[in-house]
């Protein structure tokens, strides 16, 4: 159900943003996270979920592996499958900025 899955995208962040102490096996578990399993739900809620966790996700972690592949995923879906298009271009500029080199 979309709204479970956003409450737990949403409860996941949560999670992540408060461990300062290890963030990088917290971001290990996002390996299982099964993202195009949730973005084929074609539930906005959870779209706009995902696009929320990923930014937080990236000012902590913008040079997380795992999380710029999660990124280019939801990219590549969305663009892909035309959905959410003002949505995912906003969150394309976002992730270019983040990920920079100039970006101090």
């Amino acid at each position: 159900m979309p709204n479970l899955v956003w409450k737990m995208v949403n409860f996941l962040s949560f999670i992540l943003e408060k461990n300062t102490e290890s963030p990088e096996q917290l971001i290990e578990c996002l390996k299982q996270l099964n993202i195009i399993k949730l973005l084929n739900l074609d539930s906005e809620q959870v779209h706009d979920a995902l696009i929320d966790m990923l930014k937080q996700l990236l000012a902590h972690q913008p040079t997380s592996g795992v999380i710029l592949e999660m990124c280019v995923t939801l990219l590549d879906h969305c663009l892909t499958k035309t959905q959410h298009l003002d949505d995912t271009l906003t969150f394309w500029v976002f992730t270019m900025r983040v990920t920079a080199l100039d970006n101090p």
